[in-house]
């Protein structure tokens, strides 16, 4: 959870968000990820936080089209 934050607080790790999260996906819930990268609005600003779910949002659609 710690290293989701940390890229999507930073704001300019788009590779990093999104090899992380495949990572993560196996141990954290889709909506899980998407609250830890909104908590991030607060800490780290819109631009940061939408930056994150972005990269989340193509991990995500990936991973569905995987399946």
């Amino acid at each position: 959870m710690a290293d989701v934050a940390a890229f999507a607080a930073l704001g300019q790790t788009s590779p990093q968000l999104t090899c992380s999260p495949r990572a993560e996906l196996r141990l954290l819930a889709r909506k899980e990820m998407v609250e830890i990268i909104m908590q991030m609005v607060v800490y780290a600003g819109l631009p940061a936080a939408l930056t994150g779910l972005f990269a989340a949002q193509e991990v995500f659609a990936e991973r569905d089209r995987a399946q």
